[in-house]
């Protein structure tokens, strides 16, 4: 068995040093010769973006998410609930009988709402804002008529209104003050500076049995409209402002409830029911009958 050579530690160190510098060397070339020989070298740059970290395909940026807000008509989910330009409240446009409505949102698009054509004020006022201007009866209609509760014909126990209801047989009343068992009208004062009587006429179904003109009216415990004479009928109505002998109006009313609601008219005849205490207007059904009679006009 041979010995080794006797040598120092130094030596030993520089020894295994030397042969570690030759084995590094030896992989160098031998990886330099091989990437050249392949045409790169070991030093050249990465191609532009080869280092760029990947992308997943699920991934989702934090611009990309959904931050709610109020519901507009534009074809997105602005709210953030899965759901396009939903619950937008129903447009309205126009007023009174002009009033409109249209849907909030049509394919992401606002519609158009289109008002009503307005028509044009009627005479005798009926409480509609017929030309659609926010105002109901803005019109000059010349005389209007009012009416006032009496004890007796030509004694009155009111003043003058444009409205009266029968709350009971035998009992003409108005907004304000007494009622009477008797009613009378009169037109108001125009531009002419005074006022003309308003005649009625009583008769039955059909306008047959029609009465001569009478100035005041008075509802009898049979449900029937009776004159001074002491003749009676169903109905009473086909009215007139006497001007001059020879020369009159003919003067319309209209069949109200409380606050000149529920307008049923113009009419030219009335009856007045004694199981609901109402007005019904000519022509009129069940469902027509309506708390006061007035705003006569001609």
């Amino acid at each position: 068995m041979g010995v080794w050579p006797k040598r120092t530690a130094a030596a030993l160190a520089c020894w295994a040093l030397s042969v570690a510098i030759a084995a590094c060397n030896v992989v160098t070339d031998f990886e330099s010769y091989y990437l050249e020989d392949a045409g790169a070298r070991i030093d050249a740059p990465p191609p532009d973006g080869a280092l760029d970290a990947p992308t997943r395909p699920d991934a989702i940026s934090d611009t990309d998410a959904c931050v709610p807000q109020a519901e507009v008509c534009n074809g997105g989910d602005d709210d953030c609930d899965s759901m396009v330009d939903e619950a937008l409240p129903e447009q309205l446009c126009g007023t009174g009988p002009c009033a409109r409505t249209a849907p909030a949102c049509e394919s992401g698009s606002v519609p158009v709402c289109t008002p009503g054509a307005p028509g044009a004020e009627t005479c005798p006022p009926n409480g509609v804002d017929d030309n659609c201007d926010g105002t109901a009866d803005n019109v000059d209609c010349g005389h209007f008529v009012e009416c006032a509760a009496f004890s007796s014909p030509g004694v009155p126990v009111s003043g003058w209104f444009d409205a009266l209801s029968g709350p009971a047989a035998d009992q003409a009343c108005p907004p304000t003050g007494p009622c009477g068992p008797w009613f009378g009208c009169r037109t108001t004062p125009a531009g002419d500076g005074h006022s003309h009587p308003v005649q009625f006429q009583l008769f039955d179904n059909d306008y047959s049995n029609i009465t001569p003109p009478v100035d005041f009216v008075r509802i009898n415990s049979a449900c029937q409209a009776c004159a001074p004479d002491g003749s009676c009928r169903l109905w009473f109505g086909r009215a007139n402002a006497a001007e001059v002998a020879g020369h009159s109006h003919a003067v319309l009313c209209n069949l109200f409830n409380n606050d000149y609601s529920e307008f049923l008219g113009p009419t030219d005849a009335m009856a007045w029911s004694c199981l609901r205490h109402q007005f019904l207007p000519g022509g009129g059904a069940t469902a027509d009958y309506r708390t006061w009679w007035g705003r006569c006009g001609i």
